[in-house]
Formats: structure tokens, C-alpha cells, sequence
């Protein structure tokens, strides 16, 4: 199946310790970024290295620091706040 179909993005941690998915239009969003430096300086580990997300489409809880994998899907990905019992549209 071709990429461009899918309807949710997963991100998680380099660990896998921590995930968030995201609906494909707020991944798309013009304002929604997939930021590698701050200032035109890589990103420090206390902000994120080596990439995170940042999005005025969500709460600051799906805004993931420390990428290390993007999955695209069909379904709803894992969602660490989900088991703490979040819902998934918290923060539309």
C-alpha cells in the first residue's frame, strides 16, 4: 500500500519508552515541525536531540522530544498517555 494513504503517524522514542501518534492532516499541517536545531544550532539533549515535534495543533504532551522512529499506519498508533488515561483527541 502506498504511504501517502495512511491516516496516523506514530513517533516514538529512541527507547520506545515513550510513543505518540498524530492524525496524517495535523502531521501535515503547515505549522507543524519536525525541528533537528534551535537557532541554527543542533538541538542539545535537554531539547530534544536529535529531533522532536512541535505543533500548535496539540497539547505540549504529543509534542515528543528524542525521536527515534516515525511509523505511518492505518490504524491509531501507541499512545503513552493513553494508558495513563488520556484520550487520544485531548488537545485537538
Amino acid at each position: 500500500p502506498e504511504q501517502a494513504n495512511r491516516a496516523f503517524v506514530g513517533l516514538s522514542t529512541p527507547d520506545g519508552e515513550y510513543n505518540v501518534g498524530l492524525e496524517m492532516p495535523a502531521m501535515l499541517h503547515a505549522q507543524t515541525l519536525l525541528a533537528l536545531d534551535l537557532q541554527r544550532e543542533p538541538l542539545t539533549e535537554e531539547h530534544g536531540a536529535p529531533v522532536r515535534l512541535s505543533t500548535p495543533l496539540k497539547y505540549g504532551i504529543k509534542q515528543i522530544k528524542r525521536i527515534g522512529t516515525i511509523r505511518f499506519s492505518d490504524e491509531r498508533p501507541a499512545y503513552s498517555w493513553a494508558e495513563r488515561g488520556d484520550d487520544w483527541y485531548a488537545g485537538l
